[in-house]
């Protein structure tokens, strides 16, 4: 009889092992806390698609996250449940590259790692021993503890995205994804929050300020100590939360805040944070596609119509990948061409200025077009130039270039734009001057003629008179 209790209870305890250790075996979610240590994979919870962990109240979700379909880039995330928006991302830049690659929650902080243990991202160190995870109905994630005093928040270290209450301080900011869709890694866009203004900047070039939009409201003058999002707009604040400049929307319990891919500043609001369907009204910055610095790749040209954008190519310019470049066997001047003796200049066109120079102060030294030119000639990082013949203002053109835009979109209509080309070319280097002549010659022969005409009246009316 003892044999065969005893088999029975190996048996008993061999399926129950088999239940949770199994290869194919999912593990529960939990919620809003986890305490360690605790180690999950994709593949562990591949039946509730990469959840471990969830808010109270299931609007949030801790994730092992794979966006569209690519099967190469997993990543711990935060979601909005009902969008499945992302709203915090840990390893954006160092994603896990498969299902067996694991999360790791221990007493020293939260990780992502190869199974082998190789950390992709870990939380710093911090200043006592973690004793949960905790996921709030705010979307933050939070490490505390013994005490329940927060260690670290997720909220404190952005990727894309602001969620309606969280705090983006003076000095930080959100940068865009490559692709939302497939590729999380850090863009090329940020939204900068300084303690003047937001910004959008793509390479170091300012393309839209919060302060200039249209919708844009100052309420006071203070130090800017913080930019939020609540049920009523958008809002930069002072430490005190004095308002300093807002942006009133309608009236939502929840907004996502998100700078995209393509550079864009949105904001799209839903009446509840339950809600899965956006409201209509969708704020949009820059609201001008020619706007954005890439709209028509490097050294396309944007043209705005009544309801839309095209793009071509300048003249003497063809299209290649990501843009246009000079035709003719022509070679655009490069920083590391620097070196070289000889550069010449291609006219681009009358009335074409570049995104960015609506946010730069002009080269204060420059007095005229040729001494505009000599400038660049002598900068190794200036690539070109934008010179305004109505206000004498001259604006360099640095790499990496992004897309002109023609007069119609803009205020400058009587700028030149010329682009540095390496090496001597006859047809490039008269038009530094000669593309003036053009401008003034008509003047001077319409002043002459009018001259001449009364010059000639007077004869008549006086031998007339004789």
């Amino acid at each position: 009889m003892l044999p065969f209790i005893s088999l029975s209870l190996f048996f008993s305890l061999f399926l129950l092992f088999f239940h949770f250790h199994g290869t194919s075996a999912s593990k529960g979610v939990a919620v809003e806390y986890m305490f360690p240590p605790v180690s999950a994979t994709s593949l562990l919870y591949i039946d509730s698609g990469g959840m471990f962990l969830t808010s109270r109240k299931g609007d949030f979700q801790a994730v092992i996250y794979k966006p569209g379909t690519q099967e190469s880039r997993y990543y711990l995330s935060v979601l909005h449940a009902p969008t499945k928006t992302q709203i915090w991302t840990a390893n954006r830049n160092r994603p896990i590259p498969d299902r067996s690659s694991m999360v790791n929650l221990t007493a020293n902080g939260l990780s992502v790692e190869f199974s082998n243990g190789t950390v992709l991202w870990s939380t710093p160190p911090l200043k006592a021993p973690v004793s949960a995870l905790r996921l709030l109905d705010t979307g933050n994630l939070v490490l505390l503890d013994v005490a329940n005093n927060s260690l670290w928040e997720s909220f404190n270290y952005p990727s894309d995205t602001l969620v309606s209450g969280q705090l983006l301080p003076a000095g930080s900011y959100l940068s865009s994804s490559v692709s939302s869709d497939s590729d999380l890694s850090q863009g090329d866009y940020r939204l900068d929050v300084t303690a003047a203004d937001a910004l959008l900047n793509w390479s170091n070039a300012t393309y839209w300020r919060l302060s200039n939009d249209k919708n844009s409201v100052k309420d006071w003058d203070a130090p800017v100590a913080y930019m939020t999002t609540n049920d009523s707009g958008l809002y930069l604040q002072e430490s005190k939360g004095t308002i300093v400049f807002q942006i009133s929307l309608p009236t939502a319990q929840f907004r996502i805040v998100q700078l995209r891919s393509d550079g864009r500043f949105q904001i799209i609001s839903y009446q509840t944070i339950s809600s899965s369907t956006s409201m209509d009204h969708v704020f949009m910055a820059p609201t001008s596609n020619c706007d954005l610095p890439l709209a028509c790749g490097s050294l396309g040209l944007c043209s705005l119509h009544l309801n839309s954008s095209s793009c071509t190519c300048p003249p003497q310019f063809i299209s290649q990948s990501g843009g246009c470049t000079a035709g003719n066997d022509v070679s655009l001047a490069t920083n590391t061409s620097c070196g070289s003796s000889t550069f010449s200049y291609m006219f681009v066109g009358l009335g074409v200025t570049y995104f960015a120079n609506k946010y730069r102060s002009p080269i204060a030294s420059a007095r005229n077009i040729s001494n505009c030119r000599d400038l660049c000639s002598s900068n190794c990082s200036c690539s070109g130039y934008f010179f305004d013949i109505s206000s004498q203002s001259c604006f360099f053109l640095q790499h990496p270039l992004g897309s002109l835009t023609n007069a119609n979109t803009s205020e400058s209509s009587n700028a030149m734009a010329y682009v540095k080309t390496q090496g001597s070319y006859s047809q490039h280097k008269f038009t530094l001057e000669n593309n003036v002549v053009p401008i003034v010659v008509p003047s001077v022969v319409a002043s002459f003629l009018v001259i001449v005409s009364g010059l000639a009246c007077f004869m008549w009316r006086y031998s007339g008179i004789l």
